[in-house]
């Protein structure tokens, strides 16, 4: 895979098939973030660490305390291969034609990456530098988590608010989008300041 000249896109898999195959550090970070999403994680690993181990006792997922074997990753939309052994991590990419599949630290076995991410309430950022550097990626990603005020929860709710109610009341697909458009030009803290309720009064104004 050329990570230059990759597509990004937001993937919803919740309550769907995923596997990890590897039980360390690396494929517990990997349940985790899939665990977060909702998935309906499968792990196989003939040993594990007591984090993956109380996720099973919990009901969590579902493990298969042994070595990988070709077919376990039948069905499972996303594949990750986290073991500690090359060669496994290669058959487990083999086996995966068809099926996208994440080999760490190994782009070129891969038909994705994951990018580092932070997510405050409706609001997920990703950042990627194209495997160039993985590391600073993550630096930059704290960066911009630190600069995110604890507000955008309440001011995303705002928009979500008042684009529901331009998609319901507003036909002219045009004026939508200028509406849309015009509501994000003000600044964060005036649209939290001044609440939505002046600007919800103007759009219902306007649809009669």
């Amino acid at each position: 895979m050329d990570p230059r000249m990759v597509y990004p896109a937001m993937l919803d898999i919740a309550n769907r098939p995923c596997l990890v195959v590897g039980g360390g550090k690396v494929a517990e970070r990997k349940i985790r973030s899939l665990l977060d999403a909702h998935a309906s994680v499968t792990v196989v690993s003939p040993q594990i660490t007591d984090v993956i181990r109380s996720w099973r006792d919990k009901g969590q997922l579902s493990l298969f305390l042994r070595n990988y074997q070709q077919g376990d990753a039948d069905g499972a939309v996303l594949v990750f291969a986290a073991t500690d052994h090359a060669d496994i991590n290669r058959q487990v990419a083999e086996d995966c034609r068809g099926t996208w599949v994440n080999v760490a630290d190994s782009p070129e076995l891969s038909t994705f990456t994951v990018p580092s991410s932070f997510q405050k309430g409706l609001l997920r950022v990703a950042v990627s530098t194209s495997g160039a550097s993985p590391a600073y990626a993550a630096a930059l990603c704290r960066q911009l988590e630190e600069q995110v005020g604890e507000d955008i929860e309440r001011y995303l709710d705002m928009l979500e608010t008042y684009r529901n109610l331009v998609k319901q009341t507003i036909t002219d697909a045009h004026r939508r989008s200028t509406l849309l458009r015009d509501i994000v030009k003000l600044e964060p803290q005036q649209l939290l300041l001044d609440g939505l309720q002046p600007y919800l009064e103007a759009l219902k104004e306007e649809a009669e």
